[in-house]
């Protein structure tokens, strides 16, 4: 018997953190998940968290100049004026 080795990674959009258009969302009902998860080209790097999703690597029709490609990419999340340090925790005392 072989065994391999899984990873699993799970992606949720916040709803209420989106602003505008959600692209994961968009990508997910377009291509499916899986798909989704291959064109984040910085996934397998990201550690549990909260991240916000980037457009990057567009490619352009060469004719009409309309996106015809393009990939995502995770960047932390941090919101204004917030420390995500372990300092900035409240202690449990």
């Amino acid at each position: 018997m072989q065994r391999g080795l899984h990873i699993k990674k799970s992606l949720a959009f916040l709803r209420r953190k989106c602003a505008g258009f959600n692209v994961l969302e968009e990508e997910a009902d377009a291509i499916g998940a899986k798909d989704t998860a291959r064109i984040i080209i910085n996934l397998d790097e990201c550690a549990d968290g909260i991240y916000e999703v980037v457009v990057c690597n567009e490619s352009h029709d060469f004719e009409s100049g309309h996106v015809d490609g393009y990939d995502l990419k995770l960047f932390p999340f941090a919101a204004p004026n917030v420390e995500l340090s372990g300092a900035a925790l409240p202690s449990s005392d």
